[in-house]
This record gives structure tokens, C-alpha cells and sequence, in this order.
């Protein structure tokens, strides 16, 4: 597999960035402004979030032709994942005294790495 271009690096942190806005500010949202719990104040960000970055991670990102649903069967897989050790992340770090949205970045932070691999290779292929 080839190195990816620097167009798409940049294509893939804006998604990234515009995606962890998303679902940063609904977990503050819903946690802080509205009283809701940790896990379900994640869940809503995340879920929110991931269904704009599907999207666009498949058109403009990787420029996917392949049929939708395989991409979608694939991304569905890798999300239940990415949502497990999101919470797993934001949970044991909060229940250790770190700040909500230190540990809601610090799970973006270490799951979007291993996602750019793992879209490129095996989701947007």
C-alpha cells in the first residue's frame, strides 16, 4: 500500500476535527449544561459525531466507490469498537480524577490513529 498523500492526511484531520467538535461539545452539552451522566453524555457525542464522519470520511477523505453497504458494514464493526474503548477510556480516566473533556480528547486522541489506518485499509479501500 502506498503512503497516503498529504491531501488526504490534511482531508482526514479536518474531518477529524470538525467530527471531535461535534461530539466534544454535545458530551459538555448534555454532561455539563443539562446534568446528564458521563456514559450517556458520551454516547450521544459519539454517536452524533460518527455519522457525519462516516460520511464524509467516505466521499471526500478517501473518495470511496466501493459499495456502500460493505463500507458501512465494516465502519458499523470498527465504531462498536472505537465506542467500547471510548468509553472504557473517558470512564477510567474520569473515575481517576481527570477532567471530562481531557479524557474525551485523550480517547479521540488514540483512536483516531489506529482509525486512519484502519479506514484506509480495510473500510474505504
Amino acid at each position: 500500500m502506498k503512503r497516503p498523500s498529504v491531501r488526504t492526511l490534511l482531508a482526514y484531520l479536518f474531518v477529524g476535527g470538525l467530527s471531535y467538535i461535534i461530539d466534544l461539545g454535545l458530551f459538555l452539552l448534555l454532561g455539563r449544561g443539562l446534568g446528564w451522566g458521563v456514559v450517556p453524555a458520551a454516547t450521544v457525542g459519539y454517536w452524533t459525531s460518527v455519522m457525519v464522519n462516516f460520511c464524509l470520511n467516505r466521499s471526500v477523505v478517501f473518495s470511496s466507490t466501493h459499495r456502500l453497504r460493505r463500507g458501512a458494514v465494516r465502519y458499523g464493526l470498527l465504531l462498536l469498537a472505537n465506542y467500547l474503548a471510548t468509553l472504557g477510556i473517558v470512564t477510567g480516566l474520569v473515575s481517576l480524577g481527570t477532567a471530562d473533556a481531557l479524557a474525551k480528547t485523550t480517547a479521540v486522541a488514540v483512536i483516531a490513529v489506529w482509525n486512519f489506518f484502519l479506514y484506509r485499509a480495510w473500510v474505504f479501500r
